[in-house]
């Protein structure tokens, strides 16, 4: 009896408004993630914190996309709380693992790129709002929609996660996949990383099947008992609960009573993806060897990539997408999120055309109707506007600008436009932090060059960037600090916020810098002149 793991995906994208005067479609995105709220989201969270108190044995894991988080902290917060309340419940006995994905559900590790500059970014992205939110670094990774090959898979084992999950397919396998069990766990080639393959038809049976054909949990349960392997890895899309499913076709009931039903089945052990790439940590597993051409994912029949790039409307407007990259970039702020925006695999998932089950599916989620005529002029104009936005940046910016400089005592999670070691400045002790970031943030977006200068808490940096002292000194002195400005002092080193040690004395020191570094003289400075 192979190890089990129940695997649920959360994402809603941000779709693009039909009008040519709105980048993002508010109303659609609002009424849409509230509707599935009422009717998955909270309900379904819920009954798992409720099923993971009374089943000690019980496990589940989630990955929500930075997107979905963002729009579950606008319209329903409630929501957050309900996810953070699962996570609590299951804390003591590990029963609820959240993974690391993609911020924006995106498409960003098949650009050409070889460092993947940024699919990591992306990654980073989603690992912070994590941090924020639940409090958690998580361990193991799944990609968009279990995209997998092997260079995917050789930047996540370079960012040390434990375990990716993918899409099984019959020709991902190297040598020796005639006696490779359908459930086996793998490893990556070239690395460690632990691959849990997705068992397809098991997950069908309930995501898709089930309103067709319903089966019990006690048959279910015991269908499992008889599988051979390893690992079976069970994945479905969350909103299969209450949305997709409706609750009148018994989905609630089914999972209500599965987990009493698991549990007359000593030998099916649940775990997560961190427990299992823990348990074969150090076993002689089969290796998964999938070049890029093949890349395998969980869309449509096929298992491949043809759901987004399988016409060439699709792959003209991804490669226009991918091509407008370092130029976002450079000119970073609003446009930035907003190319960011347009990586989210959705937006030309929306233009499949192929006929039969696939064509179904894809023409559920097209919220511009049944046609792909509508959202393939609407990706094409958001991708001509943002552009010309660009260009316009671009010309403004050879303009001569004034500079801002903000000095604080604290600060929240800083925009990534400050620069590379904005990643690891988080002094936030009060309200103050986060009118600060609000501030860097606002200000960025409307191409101010704005400079921050506040206290080296480095004891508190190292600790929430879990990074040692040695790797603190690397990173100050390998990362050019560009718009942050530290302040270092004796007085406050080894504080953990602004306000702990002596607060009298940290201000006296942080002022008395400030005087010795700006001088009387205009041009005595080494922050930038205002």
């Amino acid at each position: 009896m192979p190890l089990v793991t129940f695997y649920f995906q959360l994402h809603q994208p941000y779709r693009l408004h039909p009008h040519r005067d709105k980048f993002l479609w508010e109303e659609s995105n609002r009424a849409i993630f509230e509707k599935v709220a009422e009717k998955c989201y909270l309900p379904a969270t819920r009954m798992f914190t409720e099923l993971i108190s009374r089943h000690p044995g019980f496990k589940v894991t989630l990955s929500m996309s930075g997107v979905f988080l963002q729009q579950a902290e606008s319209y329903a917060p409630h929501v957050i709380r309900a996810l953070q309340d699962l996570l609590d419940a299951g804390k003591d006995r590990n029963q609820v693992e959240y993974l690391d994905e993609t911020y924006y559900h995106s498409l960003v590790s098949l650009f050409a790129d070889p460092e993947k500059k940024e699919f990591r970014d992306q990654v980073s992205l989603h690992r912070e709002k994590m941090r924020r939110i639940f409090g958690v670094f998580p361990t193991s990774f799944r990609n968009t929609e279990l995209m997998y090959n092997n260079h995917i898979a050789e930047v996540v084992a370079d960012m040390k996660y434990a375990a990716i999950l993918c899409e099984k397919r019959d020709d991902m396998y190297g040598n020796g996949a005639e006696a490779v069990s359908p459930n086996a766990v793998f490893r990556a080639r070239g690395s460690n990383l632990v691959v849990i393959p997705r068992n397809r038809d098991l997950s069908d049976d309930i995501a898709f099947r089930f309103p067709r054909n319903p089966i019990s949990p006690e048959d279910y349960a015991a269908f499992l008992d008889r599988v051979d392997g390893e690992a079976v890895l069970l994945g479905f899309d969350y909103e299969h609960i209450g949305e997709h499913i409706w609750e009148d076709k018994g989905i609630f009931t089914f999972w209500r009573r599965l987990p009493a039903a698991l549990e007359n089945h000593p030998a099916i052990v649940l775990a997560n993806p961190t427990e299992i790439a823990d348990s074969f940590r150090d076993a002689d597993c089969p290796i998964i060897d999938i070049h890029g051409m093949a890349t395998s994912s969980w869309a449509d029949a096929g298992r491949d990539t043809f759901g987004w790039l399988g016409n060439p409307t699709q792959y003209d407007l991804f490669q226009d997408i991918e091509n407008l990259e370092q130029e976002a970039k450079r000119v970073g702020g609003e446009l930035l999120t907003k190319w960011r925006h347009l990586t989210t695999s959705d937006h030309v998932y929306f233009l499949h055309e192929n006929i039969g089950e696939d064509h179904a599916v894809h023409a559920y989620f097209n919220p511009y109707g049944g046609s792909i005529a509508q959202p393939a002029y609407i990706l094409t104009r958001k991708i001509d506007y943002l552009q010309m936005a660009i260009n316009r940046f671009e010309i403004l910016k050879r303009t001569d600008r004034t500079a801002v400089l903000i000095l604080t005592p604290e600060t929240g999670k800083l925009p990534d436009e400050m620069g590379d070691l904005a990643r690891y400045i988080s002094g936030k002790s009060g309200g103050q932090g986060e009118v600060v970031s609000a501030i860097c943030e606002g200000l960025l977006e409307r191409g101010i060059d704005v400079h921050l200068a506040t206290l080296n808490l480095k004891k508190r940096f190292q600790k929430e960037s879990m990074i040692d002292e040695s790797k603190w000194r690397e990173i100050r002195y390998r990362i050019n600090p560009e718009r942050i400005h530290l302040v270092s002092s004796a007085v406050f080193a080894d504080n953990m916020s602004a306000y702990s040690g002596n607060p009298l004395a940290t201000a006296a020191d942080y002022q008395q810098h400030h005087q010795k570094r700006a001088g009387t003289a205009p041009g005595k400075t080494d922050y930038p002149q205002p």
